[in-house]
């Protein structure tokens, strides 16, 4: 029978005995390998120890076949079989579906034959049972396309000719390792409660949220960084760039302010601006752009709108989408260590997109370094380049501005594997190691331009390498410069050397009554430097020397202090002067009749006595008009 031909009973070979697999869809088979024959009327398989599985077309109750539409997928027949077949099929092949599934490699003969011979045959409308083609993975049972997903890890591990992950390798080893996986991470953060309405998505189960109409709605699209990554650009080209009907409420901290990260301060923040937006009841789509401070770790800003116990920020907020800005020339502090919290804020499940602001040639090593880094903390994150922040591309644009992203199933069980206990409060983000703290100076006068931009270039070659104390990684705040009367922006990050300057965008204040007073308009303004153990002292003595300063007084001179030129010159003054009686001079020396002799004039030290006179009194004018001088004091 097996031998084929037109005289056995299951008719002509179409698959002469190639190598195939086949199990059992009951959930504990799993794929053997042997020869599979294929005939006009029935399906024959050989093992070498469970001997012949015969399947006449007659004992057949219905054929699927699956082929996912692609020459480089993995092949399943499926095969429905009457329940009199299963006394003669091996024990672990039966099964309460009554169902055997035959695995074809792409490539292999069997499947080459099987699309060649069998699939045009059995796909006649004459033919009994009919063979259905299954259109995609949808229509395979659960069961099926695990197996499916396992066979087919398999064969792209052992076909690859690139670098295969160890994972990989091991997955496509063990079939049940992936869920083996899922269920250890869940176990892990088992300890923690998780709301019942995140339970499902943990675990990997469909799920849907229903939720409240998107037009009662606030979206909150978040941008974070550490300082100098550019994000409080990226923030003014969003709001420069909002689309018609679309309206921006902004929350970012003035420059001025280094206060740590205040939790209730923003949950107040957002309840006021809801209920700014029921009362004003506006036709244009309002939109909140969240900017957050310094170091601030990105779980700490999430879980402060998320455990709000407003009921209006539950119902009527949801986070859209979460960018971290990264300037690859700003990631690393001295011995290369990243600056802290850089990672975090790119962390898996809590950010969607990496937005990377300068060094964008694909080809730049930093660019590189970077990319391959933040993909290592989070691999599903979307990467955008953007020159400072200033973002062109309408689908950068739809990536930052999205609705939907930061609620999607995948990226919510990510956060609760990462973090567990977020949502209640119990997960702790950590401090901010090394702890790099903001100093802010106020000051009333303007500085020197020239003087203030050579002394930021000048930071970098004053770093203390060992103990790192003292250091000033970044400079921002608001100034004016001598040269003009627009109050300026400044920022400034030392390690790259990139220096930010633009106009204020904040209304310049009245001048104070009472406040000090600057050099013309009463003006205050301010410097923050963060960095480390920073003593405010010494930054004030540094910051004098930005601005315009009193020239030093001079000291009175005395015989003591003269240098020789100075009684060289004095004597080549006077030398010819009249000598006193009883003196002459021989051509060499000055001689007296009484036989003294001497190289200078006899009344040298009347001489020096008129110069020391006459320089102290022109030193005493000078000094006069320094203390005439209005220059004031940078700290009054």
């Amino acid at each position: 029978m097996i031998g084929g031909g037109d005289n056995g009973s299951l008719g002509r070979t179409l698959v002469p005995g190639d190598m195939a697999q086949v199990f059992a869809s009951n959930g504990v088979s799993s794929p053997e390998e042997g020869h599979l024959h294929i005939f006009e009327q029935g399906i024959v398989f050989i093992h070498n120890q469970l001997g012949a599985v015969v399947l006449p077309k007659d004992k057949v109750i219905s054929l699927e076949f699956f082929d996912g539409d692609s020459p480089s997928v993995v092949a399943l027949l499926i095969v429905m079989y009457k329940p009199s077949l299963s006394p003669f099929l091996p024990a672990h092949l039966q099964g309460k579906n009554q169902q055997l599934v035959f695995v074809l490699t792409p490539k292999t003969k069997a499947y080459k034959a099987f699309f060649a011979e069998v699939l045009p045959l059995w796909r006649q409308e004459d033919q009994v049972p009919p063979m259905k083609l299954l259109a995609g993975d949808a229509q395979l049972p659960e069961d099926l396309a695990q197996m499916h997903n396992h066979l087919q890890l398999k064969y792209t591990v052992e076909s690859s000719h690139g670098t295969v992950t160890p994972l990989k390798h091991a997955m496509a080893s063990l079939q049940d390792l992936d869920r083996f996986l899922d269920h250890l991470k869940v176990s892990s953060v088992g300890r923690v409660p998780v709301a019942s309405k995140d339970l499902s998505i943990l675990l990997n189960q469909p799920y849907d949220a229903g939720g409240f109409d998107d037009d009662d709605q606030l979206t909150v699209t978040i941008i974070t960084g550490i300082p100098g990554s550019y994000k409080r650009n990226l923030c003014t080209t969003l709001v420069n760039m909002a689309k018609d009907g679309q309206k921006w409420f902004v929350l970012r901290r003035p420059v001025d302010n280094i206060d740590t990260f205040d939790p209730k301060g923003l949950q107040v923040s957002l309840s006021q601006l809801i209920k700014a937006s029921k009362r004003k009841k506006q036709s244009k789509k309002l939109h909140i752009l969240l900017v957050t401070p310094g170091f601030t770790d990105i779980v700490d800003v999430i879980t402060a709108i998320g455990s709000s116990e407003d009921p209006d920020i539950q119902r009527h907020l949801k986070i859209g989408a979460v960018t971290a800005c990264v300037d690859p020339m700003n990631m690393y502090m001295e011995d290369r260590y990243t600056f802290p919290k850089l990672l975090d804020q790119c962390a898996e499940g809590w950010v969607n997109n990496v937005l990377f602001t300068s060094n964008l040639d694909l080809k730049n090593p930093f660019l590189e370094e970077a990319q391959k880094l933040i993909r290592a903390a989070n691999p599903e994150v979307g990467f955008i380049l953007a020159d400072k922040g200033e973002v062109t591309r309408s689908t950068d644009l739809d990536l930052i501005l999205s609705e939907t992203a930061f609620m999607e199933n995948a990226t919510k069980r990510a956060r609760h594997l990462s973090c567990p206990g977020w949502s209640c409060g119990q997960f702790s983000s950590g401090a901010v190691v090394p702890p790099l703290t903001d100093l802010r100076l106020r000051f009333t006068q303007p500085l020197e331009r020239p003087k203030f931009l050579g002394r930021l270039k000048e930071l970098k070659k004053h770093f203390n390498k060992t103990s790192k104390a003292g250091n000033v990684y970044f400079v921002r705040g608001l100034l004016r410069f001598s040269d003009s009367a627009t109050l300026l922006d400044v920022e400034y990050v030392t390690l790259s050397g990139v220096l930010v300057i633009n106009n204020a965008e904040m209304q310049t204040p009245p001048p104070s009554a009472n406040g000090p007073a600057g050099s013309e308009n009463g003006h205050e303004y301010c410097l923050v430097f963060t960095g480390l153990d920073l003593e405010e002292e010494k930054l004030k003595d540094w910051m004098r020397t930005c601005a315009k300063q009193k020239p030093a007084k001079k000291s009175h001179v005395s015989q003591a202090t003269l240098t020789k030129n100075e009684v060289a010159k004095i004597h080549k003054e006077h030398h010819l002067e009249a000598l006193p009686p009883g003196w002459f001079y021989n051509g060499s020396h000055f001689v007296s009749l009484a036989g003294d002799k001497s190289d200078t004039h006899p009344n040298m030290d009347e001489f020096i006595a008129n110069y020391i006179k006459q320089t102290n009194e022109e030193i005493d004018k000078y000094n006069a008009k320094i203390d005439a001088m209005n220059i004031k004091d940078l700290f009054p």
